[in-house]
């Protein structure tokens, strides 16, 4: 049997989900038959046509094959979650218990495979915070927890596998990406950093990043910038660090601890202080070495 056959036909899965209270979620995949037949048409093979009128015998042709065995398995188009009212209502329990949980019930890319935020958070669907919620909302959570182990376990398994190599592929770019943390990009030749908020929708060929920041102009004021990164390099894989925008937690040469002392020397601009920095300059005719600058203003 392959996964274009069905056992039993579902006209309603919200109705059929809201009637069978113990089933936790469904899966919505999308198939394409015109692209499962151009794999599979070499494996069709043709059958013996009896005898019949040339005319017919041309029109009735590509009726005669036939498939000796059940062909592989069709892979999805695309994927999405249905969960059930139990589930939301468990994860939403579960947000309130723990709101460090980050759970994110109103973007529909959450619920749209490869199911980025729910496997970045999943830990926290069996951990101590799950026991407080009741039993029927535990039950949905283990359910869920099960469905991304099951489904997902190896293809996260690969993926982390490469990042431990400081290397991403276009197949796992997006994996890359969790909520709340910090990314890094460069802004007029010096590295900058910004928090990430939520995970990105899927997409093999670009990612949105919504990002925000601190900006100082004689005051701090939070600022948001939308990244749109293309994956623009030739080979399927690439360093990590040589993508537009990535986490910071991948970075080996020490930026992050640059960026922490430079944001602690930003962050002390709240108050009025002489700023001491040296600026080495190189010219035609005149090289000036340790020209230090005093102001008192941050601005400068």
């Amino acid at each position: 049997m392959t996964n274009l056959q069905g056992i039993r036909q579902i006209a309603d899965i919200s109705s059929y989900l809201e009637d069978h209270s113990d089933i936790s979620l469904a899966v919505y995949n999308v198939y394409s038959c015109n692209r499962y037949h151009d794999e599979m048409k070499d494996s069709f093979k043709r059958h013996p046509m009896p005898s019949m009128d040339e005319a017919l015998a041309s029109e009735a042709r590509p009726y005669f094959f036939i498939l000796s065995k059940d062909a592989a398995p069709a892979t999805a188009e695309s994927a999405a979650m249905i969960a059930s009212e139990g589930l939301l209502e468990a994860l939403d329990e579960l947000h309130t218990v723990h709101p460090q949980s980050k759970w994110n019930l109103d973007v529909q890319h959450n619920f749209t495979y490869p199911y980025l935020q729910m496997n970045h958070c999943k830990e926290s669907l069996t951990g101590v915070s799950a026991c407080e919620l009741n039993s029927a909302q535990q039950d949905h959570l283990r359910n869920l927890a099960s469905f991304l182990d099951d489904d997902l376990a190896f293809e996260y398994a690969e993926a982390e596998e490469l990042f431990a190599k400081g290397s991403v592929t276009r197949k796992h770019w997006a994996k890359l990406f969790r909520p709340n943390e910090v990314v890094v990009t460069i802004d007029d030749g010096q590295p900058r950093a910004y928090v990430s908020p939520s995970c990105p929708a899927p997409n093999k060929d670009l990612i949105l990043r919504q990002c925000w920041s601190w900006d100082f102009d004689g005051k701090f004021h939070r600022i948001e910038k939308d990244f749109v990164v293309k994956w623009q390099a030739v080979s399927d894989i690439v360093p990590i660090s040589d993508l537009q925008i990535y986490p910071l937690r991948f970075d080996k040469t020490g930026l992050q601890e640059r960026l922490r002392r430079r944001g602690i020397d930003f962050w002390a601009c709240r108050w009025r202080k002489f700023v001491s920095y040296d600026v080495p300059l190189q010219g035609i005719e005149v090289q000036i070495v340790g020209l230090t600058l005093r102001s008192t203003s941050c601005n400068s």
